[in-house]
């Protein structure tokens, strides 16, 4: 489940930059490193919130939450509004992919 939540999530992540700055991420070994602790994070607060069973709205509500604390971290290094506002969407798309995931595997 964490690979497939890995993969989810970094496709998530990457068209969400790609959008923004019209460019794929340049994939880095701080940027993986990145990568592995944001999904980890979101992924055991959802799981943890929802004992291993996530419904999809609490794993949307929890993936959000977790989004915002991951994410704002980096919006605060590097002041981008726009982190401020895809730092929910992006946890509450992982909790969705996350409880689907769940259903479909465990």
């Amino acid at each position: 489940m964490y690979v497939l939540a890995f993969i989810g999530t970094s496709i998530i992540d990457a068209l969400w930059n790609f959008v923004i700055s019209g460019k794929m991420p340049i994939i880095s070994f701080v940027g993986l490193l990145s990568q592995f602790l944001l999904v980890s994070a979101i992924l055991f607060i959802v799981l943890y919130k929802t004992k291993g069973k996530p419904k999809t709205k609490e794993a949307v509500l929890m993936g959000s939450i977790a989004g915002i604390l991951a994410i704002s971290v980096q919006a605060f290094k590097n002041t981008l509004i726009l982190e401020f506002l895809w730092g929910p969407i992006f946890g509450a798309s992982v909790g969705f992919f996350i409880a689907y995931i769940s259903k479909k595997f465990l």
